[in-house]
């Protein structure tokens, strides 16, 4: 048989791809890691104690937006990087000016504070172990994300990871909000932003190798 007899035979045996597959997939990996790190925060680390009190204050709201925006802008683009030659180059700009304005908060936080108060509000009283959980926490949604990734063609596999692991620790970081019960804007501009950027480093590493073909 002709190499373009051989072609022919094999396109013919092709099925168009249903139109939202792609996001789809990638919806199901985000809510399976998701489910393992909401489950990993009650069983191990536990709700916080004044969680239907927090509900109804503001701050709880405002932590969970600015993390659940990063999420929805690093999901955006893992569809994008996940196809090939797919570009999202303006998720950077975008998480870019949700970090300063979060940073903005929190430098408006310090100048109307004491400053005797100010490493408190860094620090809190969890910062020892905020970042470590936040990026543990991580880990199943990038496994699962990148799994889903897999069976798509990205041809960046590092910034598609990139673009994983920071979708990841902002899904991290808004199950621990959870948990945590710090309440500065200085505190989640520090110890949550730096969490996201880890794990988007975390993603990028890790792409880099299970997203090549």
């Amino acid at each position: 048989m002709r190499t373009d007899d051989l072609l022919d035979a094999m396109a013919a045996d092709l099925r168009p791809t249903p139109r939202g597959a792609m996001t789809l997939r990638l919806a199901v990996g985000a809510a399976a890691g998701g489910a393992v790190a909401l489950l990993l925060v009650i069983c191990l680390l536990g709700l916080r104690g004044d969680l239907i009190e927090a509900i109804g204050g503001a701050f709880i709201w405002i932590k969970a937006g600015y993390t659940v925006l990063m999420a929805a802008v690093a999901f955006w683009a893992v569809s994008r990087l996940s196809r090939p030659g797919g570009r999202a180059d303006a998720a950077p700009w975008i998480a870019g000016t949700l970090v300063l304005g979060f940073v903005a908060a929190a430098g408006m936080e310090l100048v109307s504070t004491d400053s005797s108060h100010h490493a408190h509000m860094v620090h809190g009283n969890s910062f020892s172990y905020c970042l470590s959980a936040i990026i543990t926490l991580s880990i199943p949604v990038l496994a699962a994300m990148l799994l889903a990734m897999r069976a798509f063609a990205p041809t960046q596999p590092t910034l598609a990871g990139l673009a994983a692991g920071v979708f990841s620790g902002a899904v991290a970081a808004t199950v621990y909000g959870l948990s945590c019960a710090e309440s500065t804007a200085t505190f989640v501009a520090t110890w949550y932003t730096l969490g996201m950027v880890l794990s988007g480093a975390l993603g990028a590493a890790a792409g880099r190798w299970v997203l090549r073909w």
